[in-house]
């Protein structure tokens, strides 16, 4: 059986779309420029932090919550609907992810952190949540 998962003539019979070589290169995507804005904090507790975002986009958050899950000294959660938690408020910290920055599950979670008092940070190559933070300095 082994053999067969070997030879590169079944594998790519059996995967014409590839999903064996995006997996393999996945690692690629942690390589990238980000740019840090405003990140000083208010003086405000952080007792919580709040990952929203769908697809690939949450992710790292979730590879986060499984393998420091016990390091963590606050609750961490990932969120992939439209709705945050109802405990968030001021001293969580919501984190907005979205490659596109158009995700309307993200943009619902963001518009539902300012509304509560958040503190709030975004992820994205542009899109609405770039805008956002933009606007938001």
């Amino acid at each position: 059986m082994t053999e067969i998962l070997d030879d590169s003539n079944v594998i790519e019979q059996r995967d014409p779309e590839g999903a064996l070589k995006v997996i393999a290169n996945q690692y690629e995507q942690t390589r990238f420029d980000a740019t840090v804005r405003n990140a000083e904090n208010d003086g405000r507790d952080i007792t919580s932090v709040v990952v929203t975002g769908m697809g690939g986009s949450a992710l790292a958050a979730l590879v986060v919550k499984v393998l420091l899950k016990s390091e963590l000294p606050v609750s961490f959660e990932v969120v992939r609907t439209y709705d945050l938690p109802a405990y968030v408020n001021e001293h969580t910290l919501v984190i907005a992810s979205s490659y596109s920055g158009n995700t309307e599950e993200t943009l619902s979670g963001l518009k539902q952190a300012q509304e509560k008092g958040a503190q709030i940070g975004i992820l994205t190559s542009g899109g609405q949540l770039e805008a956002a933070a933009s606007q938001s300095g």
